[in-house]
């Protein structure tokens, strides 16, 4: 798998649009999916349909949301930034038992994810885009920047 692949194929942007975006933006129904794909089994789901309550709030989290193909779907926007450094080393904690061995984490951190996600950086450049980017190195304390947006 290549960073070329992780950029352009790990994301369905219409049907995040047509199960969540346009449900829930301006004029939409409410009626809303959640999930159209299961990572862990590599297969399409038919999740059932849900009601927002009117008034509602979508809060949407993911990586790459900022593209072309979805960002003009959120009215604010909040990026959570981390150093690379910080990404792999959350990264070994959290993902280690779903890739088998560190060998292999770290070559899909090192190949094709961090890569994939500088890539994304540099051509759609989210801090710029957002409307509050919070630096999320240390936790215990986020270092918040307020742009126009």
């Amino acid at each position: 798998m290549s960073m070329e692949g992780y950029v352009q194929d790990s994301f369905d942007y219409p049907a995040v649009w047509q199960c969540i975006l346009n449900p829930l933006g301006p004029g939409g129904d409410r009626q809303y999916q959640m999930e159209v794909f299961d990572h862990h089994s590599e297969e399409g789901r038919e999740p059932e349909v849900k009601t927002a309550p009117e008034g509602a709030i979508l809060i949407f989290e993911g990586v790459m949301l900022f593209r072309e193909e979805l960002v003009e779907g959120f009215d604010y926007r909040i990026k959570v930034d981390t150093s690379p450094e910080v990404k792999l080393e959350r990264a070994k904690k959290r993902d280690l038992a779903k890739f088998g061995s560190l060998e292999q984490l770290l070559e899909k951190y090192t190949k094709r994810f961090l890569p994939g996600q500088q890539w994304y950086r540099d051509q759609y450049r989210p801090k710029e885009i957002a409307n509050v980017v919070v630096g999320n190195d240390d936790p215990g304390s986020p270092q918040v920047q307020w742009n126009a947006g």
